[in-house]
């Protein structure tokens, strides 16, 4: 459960497209020390886990909405 939402929410915001298409190593690992940090400072700041996951699911959610306003800005040029 929480290992896969971490590796997918490092996937996306390390710019892989959750529709298909490519992402790139560097990217990946970058969001995973970003997903790092986050889980680290929710620990830090005594957020319960249930909390900790909406808090990752909104991230996910805010990539993925990040994501498709860049190809939708990108097909229309």
């Amino acid at each position: 459960g929480t290992f896969l939402m971490d590796g997918i929410a490092a996937a996306v915001i390390g710019g892989t497209s959750p529709a298909g298409g490519k992402g790139n190593v560097s990217g990946t690992i970058l969001g995973v020390l970003i997903m790092g940090v986050v889980s680290n400072a929710l620990t830090f700041m005594h957020i319960t886990s249930t909390a900790q996951t909406a808090v990752k699911g909104f991230i996910i959610l805010a990539a993925i909405v990040i994501d498709a306003l860049f190809n939708l800005r990108k097909s229309k040029k």
